[in-house]
């Protein structure tokens, strides 16, 4: 029998030539003795206790009957790969033809705020502060008085394309439209919108994609836009909404899933707790819920609630600080929150970039799911907050604050990592006379305050305070001015989508397709690459194989593991096919997924992927 190597292109232009690995005395180091590939001068890897210069121009024997074959990095005549693909934010370095991921600079400048009164979203550009579009969100239209509230608008949550979904309360819909890109649905050769502070009529606008009416009752209160990348690497729209209210006790709770492209409900379930008043997602996929009613905090891992089906399980329940890690292992969870009573409950909801869950209510709470069950929870206080909400909506920056909308007293900053410094809490001069209701956080680091403005009264704007944040507490600059165009407004949600981006990592693909044996079966054995895996990033490897290069598309997917360090060899292909009960076939496709795990790293950090190689061996060749 013998065994082949095939080498993985690494850009979409390589050099055809044949492979091998060998000791070359002209280069500086090689041949010398080492143990790993730092042990070597640059360029080299270390092979059998050796040092030596990978090269794919060579048809060298590696030992007895083995063999590198395929593409590399090397001199000769340029090819196109077409079953070579790159996705997500990866570049090729046109000096090495490594493959790295790209500091791409975020294009998301806008913040929608929703004018409750007049039933409309406005669209601003948080670099001019100029209103771009106002949309309406339904078809009931403005308030009318205290007994009729048209469709009463109030959450919107923001996707990684500045895609909006807004939760209009009393009417229990939810609204998409889109940040850019709008279609011409009529097909009259423009796209008819929105331009300025002048919403257009219902069902007029083609920036608005569609609405969606809950049955069943409960007034929508949580919205939270997710991105997931599926398994063949495209970014796939979602959705979740929290529905609040409906039953006799006011206590109903409702979590949909929907499909953010079409509108369509994929997933309803019971919430893991009562009275779902905000969401939000971090990471690695959990939505955590904020209750309005009762002293807790839900989650609900997404990653496996998927359907109806995986979805209708009882929640696991903790009942003191000692036992809060009860139900880590659950699809779904109620974890304890010490201290919340009467009109204090929890409110506002944000996840911060270290993945820690950050609670408003009558006092600030950190959760850190990461921590010892007794560990996990710490809460900040305020000298207001005796009998009151202190902080109605709450966000997090991606250098390390945490803002809060307190209604009658200010705008506060919290230092994330260590809230009890220089003092604790401070409160922004120039916010306490402002109806703080919602914050948010914008692209440049900004800070938006949102009024509470609920007087029947959509003739006189009303505005929203821009805070530039400075080097640190006292250093803020207010703009109470330029922001004066809003009309009842009310939002204390993700609305600018930085909450999202914020908990999420940077991340690229590659794959590939090998071709194996031209006769007899094809036995993949291991899987070897070259580059640096810095800390803070990570390679995540995954194969699937099928019998011709059509079939892979619908191949079950095998993970064959993550490298954070210079790991090059992944010998686990054939026994990772063979825990998943799959034969090996003709054709294997790798993927590689690079990802940059802290985004707000001072430095920006990638790993590198160099080249790639699996070996196999062929049946008829047995004698």
């Amino acid at each position: 029998m013998k065994t082949w190597w095939t080498l993985l292109p690494c850009a979409l232009v390589l050099w055809a030539c044949g492979g091998g690995k060998q000791t070359d005395p002209n280069v500086s180091g090689g041949g010398s003795p080492c143990v790993q590939d730092r042990d070597c001068a640059g360029g080299l890897t270390c092979e059998a206790g050796l040092c030596a210069r990978h090269s794919a121009c060579s048809s060298s024997p590696l030992a007895d009957a083995m063999y590198t074959a395929g593409f590399g990095n090397c001199e000769g005549d340029a090819v196109s790969l077409a079953q070579g693909s790159l996705s997500g934010t990866l570049t090729v370095d046109a000096q090495d033809g490594a493959i790295r991921l790209t500091k791409t600079e975020e294009k998301k400048t806008h913040i929608w705020i929703v004018n409750t009164g007049q039933a409309t979203v406005s669209k601003i550009d948080t670099e001019s502060l100029q209103e771009v579009g106002r949309y309406r969100t339904g078809p009931w239209g403005a308030r009318q008085n205290q007994f009729n509230a048209g469709d009463d608008p109030s959450r919107t949550s923001i996707n990684s394309v500045g895609d909006a979904f807004v939760g209009n309360r009393l009417t229990q819909s939810l609204t998409k439209i889109h940040g850019a890109g709008c279609p011409d649905a009529d097909g009259d050769g423009e796209v008819t919108t929105s331009h300025g502070n002048t919403a257009l009529d219902w069902k007029q606008d083609e920036c608005v994609a569609w609405y969606r009416v809950f049955a069943g009752g409960g007034q929508v209160r949580g919205v939270a836009a997710q991105d997931v990348v599926d398994s063949s690497g495209s970014v796939q729209s979602y959705v979740w909404v929290a529905s609040y209210g409906g039953d006799s006790t006011g206590q109903y709770a409702r979590i949909r899933k929907l499909n953010g492209s079409t509108g369509d409900v994929l997933v309803e379930t019971d919430s893991p707790v009562d009275g779902a008043y905000g969401l939000a997602l971090d990471g690695h996929g959990n939505l955590w819920i904020a209750s309005n009613v009762s002293a807790s905090l839900g989650r609900i891992d997404t990653t496996r609630c998927t359907d109806n089906l995986s979805c209708d399980v009882q929640a696991c329940v903790s009942t003191g600080l000692a036992d809060n890690g009860n139900g880590d292992e659950c699809i779904k969870q109620s974890v304890f929150l010490p201290g919340y009573a009467g009109t204090q409950m929890p409110y506002g909801i944000t996840v911060d970039s270290k993945q820690r869950v950050w609670l408003a209510g009558g006092f600030v709470t950190r959760y850190d799911p990461s921590e010892a069950s007794a560990s996990r929870i710490e809460q900040f206080t305020f000298p207001w907050a005796a009998t009151q909400i202190a902080v109605h909506g709450i966000s997090a920056s991606a250098d390390g604050w945490i803002w809060g909308a307190s209604l009658d007293s200010g705008v506060v900053r919290i230092h994330a990592d260590n809230p009890t410094a220089s003092g604790g809490p401070t409160v922004v001069a120039g916010t306490t006379t402002h109806k703080n209701k919602g914050v948010a956080v914008d692209v440049q680091g900004k800070v938006w305050s949102i009024p509470l403005q609920q007087d029947f009264d959509t003739a006189t704007p009303d505005v929203a305070l821009v805070i530039d944040p400075g080097t640190g507490p006292g250093d803020e600059t207010v703009d109470a001015t330029s922001v004066d165009f809003l009309y009842e407004p009310y939002t204390y949600s993700d609305m600018t989508g930085t909450q999202l981006r914020n908990v999420l990592p940077n991340y690229g693909t590659l794959r590939t397709i090998l071709q194996g044996c031209d006769d007899g079966a094809t036995q993949w054995s291991n899987l070897v690459w070259n580059g640096e895996v810095p800390v803070g990033t990570q390679l995540i490897f995954q194969v699937r194989t099928g019998a011709t290069r059509s079939s892979l598309a619908a191949a079950q997917w095998v993970n064959l593991g993550s490298a954070t360090s210079a790991t090059s060899l992944l010998s686990a292909v054939d026994r990772a096919l063979e825990e998943a009960d799959l034969q090996p076939r003709r054709y294997l496709e790798v993927e590689v997924q690079l990802q940059r795990l802290d985004i707000h790293a001072s430095s920006f950090l990638t790993p590198t992927l160099r080249w790639l190689e699996a070996s196999y061996s062929c049946d008829q060749d047995i004698l």
